[in-house]
C-alpha cells in the first residue's frame, strides 16, 4: 500500500479540506485525510502514467482512498488530467467523484469538467 507523505515545499494553504473537491466536502473532514489525498493527487497529476492508480491511507481514521489518473489532454495551449478519485471511509462507505485538473502557473488546479 503506498502512502505518500513527501513534503517537497508544499503549500500547507492548498492542502486543506477547501482545496479538495467541492463533491467531497460531506465525506471528508480530518484534516490529515485532506492533506493525504490533496499530496497523493498533486503527485499523481505530476508525474504517474495515463491510467495508474495510486492509493493512500490515514492509518489513525482508517480512511483511504483511491486516484485512477486518464492521459493527459490538452485544452488549448493547457494541458489537463481527469482523475477518478475514490474514498473509503470507515467502516466501508465508499464515494467515487471524477474531477479535471489543468496545469496553471505551474500548479495543478481543479476545474470544471
Amino acid at each position: 500500500l503506498f502512502v505518500n507523505e513527501r513534503r517537497r515545499g508544499s503549500d500547507p494553504a492548498l492542502e486543506t479540506c477547501a482545496a479538495l473537491p467541492p463533491e467531497l466536502a460531506d465525506d471528508v473532514s480530518d484534516p490529515a485525510d485532506c492533506r493525504l489525498l490533496h499530496r497523493n493527487l498533486t503527485d499523481a497529476l505530476a508525474a504517474a502514467e495515463g491510467g495508474a492508480i495510486t492509493r493512500w491511507i490515514n492509518t489513525k481514521s482508517g480512511n483511504s482512498g483511491t486516484i485512477k489518473l486518464g492521459a493527459t489532454e490538452m485544452r488549448g495551449p493547457v494541458a489537463c488530467r481527469r482523475a477518478e478519485i475514490a474514498l473509503t471511509r470507515a467502516p466501508g462507505t465508499v464515494r467515487r467523484v471524477e474531477v479535471v485538473a489543468c496545469l496553471k502557473d505551474g500548479k495543478w488546479t481543479l476545474v470544471k469538467a
